[in-house]
């Protein structure tokens, strides 16, 4: 299409050209110092990230709206950024598996804007014109409710700038990605099958570490995709709203309710998946009540595309999404059409779910046999898996206890909050909008079921974590906020009052203690961020220190990690496994163990271990005793160490489980075999590690040490070098 907008015309390319100018001017070029690119510049930098992510918002809201009016459907500038934000995800994944990166995803930006310039350029000046009547007719109560969101968003974005250090984030939501960078591609990762999980979200992350160059710029770009979808979560509630209310003041309520209220603001600092889900998710809603206001199949299509882009986010979205959304499907066409109708409306939304999802079926299937790996292990079978690890997995992904007072109990802590920080009380006035809910809003009562049935489910079919549940319940803060709407219409005063003061409330509950000055600090580069890192990490299970020291390791290292997961600083070539994968040493254990008859734990043992582990690549060690201790006690292996046997080669499912003679074997592989290269962390007392775990760790940390008086592990993170064998 032409772009016929004289001011689109210049704004598009210059647009571009900066960010384009702001990344290299960033780049990290080969061999030079990792921590330094060309011009280290903090805030240039920052503004580099803020354009890039702005011309992939251009650029899916183009492609998004060419789509979208291909399905002869109104486009909408958020449900177009949504539909090629998801689009864009899997343009991704399709070029990592071919190993097409970096300069791809670069290429990947300037192509969309430029074949869907002219679409960006109505969807602009739409949005223009929007804005300025919106504002034009504005109240200062109104103004008050904008600049909350403004506030948080600002706070928010400053945030995207702090080097990450959340566990999961650092094994697979950012991890992962870390690692198809470090491999030029996408690849099955045998020991973290968490990256086996389909990951719409992780592709946008992969995307911003492969143009930006280094993990650290990357990991700020990915902040800042991160904030941008908490925003435009915010807007998709909006415009739900607008849908199941006539004020105009219902979307501008619902975008703030959504967007204040704690679990947003905690999700937007953080590179999980869950913002993603629910942006896809409320696209899927919308679509869903434009086909009650419509019956157009058109928006059946629309809802299924945006279920399935929500299931490849996280497998959860099946049960709390797809199912619920198919099932609504199937009534509204059996009430109005009779059973065929019913059927086809709700096979069409199904199968067009699952034919966006399949890439990632695809992709699992290819690597393991498995197209739902690790999970229907006992239907599909699989690589890289077993019974034992399927057994192990399923008792920590299930509920321990049903039944009323576990319910409540749980939802207890969900009500509080993130981190159950006592925000319970923050529901009051949800409850009373809610009961204040006219009955003829059945759009309205619908999102409430909706939410009340993503409880039921969290119960039964989760290990409840409050996460899970957020994405879902969140939706009963839209028909809270659109009726609130309704009384600020039937007496102004009282509620704007209400709105605002319920907003107040929420905001100032969000931001505090989440945005340190210290971080902040070092967002804005008043603060070397790698001593930062250090600094943080100290004392921790994990160092940051020790992990910079592997990255300094000589040029062709291998290292084996041994407790240590959370590998995204790791520039390093490494071998992991994550608590529900099988430990490469024990895998390294297993021809030995087999040709020694039982005999193991000798000298010879190490030596043959050594060589197994030196065919393998593997140069260095890396061990994490706190890290270890924690794992082998975690809730993967608490409940069920005693409940599942061992697995095929005869271990236990517990984390590096050896048995006496593989212990013998590995104290003697770290004494005799390997030299210690460097060591962090004071030593811990003995009495520490439960009394069946001493030999292990004895043998993990080269024996123990006297100090104080006491009988200590003499660190708690070391690397080890493998002795080059005898010419």
């Amino acid at each position: 299409m032409k772009i016929t907008n004289p001011a689109i015309r210049i704004i598009l390319p210059v647009l571009a050209g900066l960010a384009f100018c702001t990344r290299y001017l960033t780049y990290t070029f080969p061999g030079a110092d990792a921590a330094r690119p060309l011009f280290n510049t903090t805030l240039l930098d920052h503004a580099a990230s803020v354009l890039l992510v702005g011309l992939l918002l251009l650029a899916a809201m183009g492609l998004g709206s060419f789509v979208l009016r291909k399905m002869r459907v109104e486009p909408q500038a958020i449900w177009s950024t949504a539909l090629g934000l998801g689009a864009i995800s899997l343009a991704v994944l399709g070029l990592g598996l071919l190993g097409l990166m970096d300069l791809a995803f670069l290429a990947l930006l300037a192509v969309l804007p430029a074949l869907f310039g002219g679409d960006i350029a109505d969807q602009l000046a739409s949005i223009v014109q929007r804005t300025h009547a919106w504002f034009g007719r504005q109240t200062l109560p109104q103004a008050v409710i904008v600049l909350a969101i403004v506030f948080v968003f600002v706070l928010n974005l400053l945030r995207a700038f702090v080097p990450p250090l959340d566990y999961d984030v650092l094994e697979y939501h950012l991890g992962a990605p870390a690692h198809y960078v470090q491999e030029g591609r996408i690849r099955f990762l045998p020991g973290n099958v968490y990256a086996a999980f389909p990951a719409n979200v992780e592709m946008l992350y992969l995307f911003a570490l492969g143009i930006k160059g280094d993990l650290l710029r990357g990991a700020a770009m990915a902040g800042v995709i991160d904030a941008a979808m908490g925003l435009l979560v915010a807007l998709g509630a909006g415009s739900i709203a607008r849908r199941i209310s006539l004020s105009p003041m219902a979307g501008v309520a619902a975008a703030a309710a959504v967007y204040v209220f704690p679990w947003v603001p905690w999700f937007s600092i953080r590179s999980y998946v869950e913002l993603g889900m629910m942006l896809f998710a409320f696209g899927a809603i919308a679509a869903f009540l434009d086909f009650t206001a419509s019956g157009k199949m058109r928006h059946v299509l629309l809802a299924g595309i945006f279920a399935g882009l929500c299931a490849g986010c996280k497998y959860t979205a099946i049960p709390f999404l797809v199912v619920p959304v198919c099932a609504a499907f199937f009534l509204a066409g059996w009430r109005s059409k009779g059973w065929k109708r019913a059927f086809g409306r709700a096979g069409l939304f199904g199968c067009t779910a699952l034919l966006v999802l399949s890439p990632w079926l695809v992709k699992n299937a290819a690597a393991t046999g498995n197209p739902a790996y690790p999970l229907l292990y006992r239907v599909f079978d699989g690589a890289n898996w077993s019974h034992a690890q399927d057994a192990k997995w399923a008792t920590a992904h299930v509920p321990k206890e049903f039944g009323p007072s576990s319910l409540l109990m749980q939802l207890r802590n969900f009500l509080n909050g993130p981190g159950g920080r006592g925000a319970a009380f923050l529901w009051i006035p949800v409850l009373i909008s809610i009961a204040a809910l006219p009955r003829r809003n059945r759009q309205g009562w619908l999102l409430v079921g909706f939410a009340v049935l993503s409880v039921g489910l969290w119960h039964f079919t989760t290990h409840r974590m409050d996460r899970f549940l957020a994405p879902w319940f969140m939706v009963v803060l839209i028909p809270a906020a659109a009726n609130s709407a309704r009384l600020i219409a039937w007496k102004p005063l009282a509620g704007y009052a209400a709105v605002i003061a319920s907003l107040l409330l929420w905001t100032g509950y969000s931001v505090r203690d989440r945005y340190p000055i210290g971080e902040l600090a070092m967002a804005l580069g008043y603060v070397n961020e790698h001593a930062a890192l250090e600094q943080f990490t100290e004392g921790s299970t994990f160092s940051y220190k020790a992990i910079r020291a592997i990255n300094a390791l000589p040029p062709g290292s291998k290292v084996l990690m041994v407790g240590e997961a959370q590998t995204f600083y790791c520039t390093t070539p490494f071998v992991m496994a994550t608590v529900f994968d099988r430990n490469p040493l024990e895998a390294a254990m297993q021809p030995i163990s087999m040709t020694s008859l039982g005999l193991m734990g000798t000298r010879g043992d190490a030596q043959r271990l050594r060589r197994v582990l030196a065919g393998d690549g593997i140069t260095h060690i890396y061990v994490n005793v706190w890290e270890t201790k924690r794992l082998r006690y975690s809730y993967a292996y608490e409940s069920s160490w005693f409940t599942i046997g061992r697995d095929e080669s005869g271990r236990r499912p517990g984390y590096l489980d050896l048995n006496p003679a593989e212990q013998k074997t590995l104290g003697f592989l770290l004494a005799n075999e390997c030299e210690l290269v460097a060591e962090f962390g004071e030593g811990v007392p003995v009495e520490w590690v439960p009394e069946a775990d001493r030999p292990l760790f004895a043998a993990l940390t080269r024996g123990t040490v006297s100090a104080k008086g006491r009988e200590c592990l003499p660190f708690t993170y070391a690397i080890y070098r493998l002795k080059q064998e005898a010419r």
